[in-house]
């Protein structure tokens, strides 16, 4: 078992903690049971069958800024993703019927830059929600103040990596259309936020009747989700709407 507050492993049946005193066990604060290894171990363990919750939530033990680099990484290619399914719905769409207009001279109308950016900081406010909901619960609900901002950053890359899979394979395989590469993304979010969800209340030690007090974090960064992308459609609304209607022309 863990100590809660500072996360030192403790033998089974420790009423104290050796390293910062804090009293655990059933009298104490609760102790929680978290695979043991830094942030490299949680992402080596997280493509092992079944061991992704514990994954996740073991990324917790790891104080390290490593999982900022990975979230950050993981944005800007979920950014990219957004934009060239956008891109290649407005071109598939277009090459349809390419006698009438040209695919390019849409292409160089749409707000590439600043859809790129909107798509970056979806990403980014989406994987620093996750962490931030972590962080300040811990620390206000918990009253644990060795709180660390770095751990639930670690926690929240780990739980994005299904999304950022999901985009490698977009470019990898280069999905069709653009209902594939969607239904794809949508998967990837809905299975991150589960993995988000489960690994959250096992850091916490959340029990099933607390389902509730567990769902709200993810519900957040679902709207926050859902709000961005859909400015960054809406900002090349015409075009990509365009691109549709060509796709589905007879």
């Amino acid at each position: 078992m863990f100590c809660a507050k500072c996360g030192k492993e403790l033998p089974e049946g420790a009423t104290f903690c050796s390293d910062c005193g804090t009293q655990v066990g059933t009298s104490g604060k609760k102790s929680f049971d978290l695979p043991v290894g830094g942030f490299i171990d949680a992402l080596k363990g997280f493509f092992k069958k079944g061991n992704q919750v514990n994954a996740v939530a073991g990324a917790y033990n790891d104080k390290s800024f490593i999982g900022i680099i990975v979230a950050v990484v993981s944005a800007v290619i979920f950014a990219l993703s957004v934009m060239v399914n956008i891109n290649q719905t407005i071109v598939a769409g277009v090459h349809k019927l390419s006698s009438r207009v040209s695919a390019g001279d849409i292409l160089e109308d749409v707000p590439v830059v600043g859809n790129l950016f909107l798509a970056l900081l979806a990403g980014v406010v989406c994987i620093a929600a996750a962490a931030l909901i972590i962080f300040l619960f811990d620390m206000i609900v918990r009253k644990n103040k060795s709180a660390n901002i770095f751990s639930a950053f670690n926690v929240a890359a780990i739980a994005f990596l299904p999304v950022t899979v999901a985009c490698i394979l977009n470019f990898v395989l280069g999905l069709p259309g653009c209902f594939m590469p969607a239904l794809v993304m949508a998967i990837a979010v809905v299975f991150s936020l589960a993995l988000y969800t489960a690994a959250f209340k096992k850091i916490f030690g959340i029990g099933e009747h607390s389902f509730i007090v567990s769902i709200i974090p993810a519900l957040i960064i679902a709207v926050l989700a859902v709000v961005f992308i859909t400015i960054v459609v809406s900002n090349c609304g015409e075009y990509l709407f365009t691109g549709l209607s060509y796709f589905f022309a007879d």
